[in-house]
């Protein structure tokens, strides 16, 4: 789920698929990848993201339940 926008046409709390970037090394690093995931943004755009920018829906749902006591 979108937690932060940032500059990638995305919507805050929405749930997007990703796909694990594989292919973008950085230039300085390259043992380190540039982009965490591959998504598709809300212009129908396939680009990579930063992991920052998003939270994993099974935690989402482990805190609810742990919110309401189940």
């Amino acid at each position: 789920m979108c937690i932060s926008k940032g500059s990638y046409h995305l919507t805050k709390g929405k749930i997007y698929s990703g796909e694990i970037c594989t292919d973008c090394p950085s230039e300085f690093f390259p043992a380190k990848q540039v982009f965490d995931y591959y998504i598709i943004n809300d212009r129908g755009v396939r680009h990579g993201v930063e992991k920052g920018l998003f939270v994993d829906i099974v935690k989402i749902r482990k805190d609810k339940l742990k919110e309401l006591g189940i």
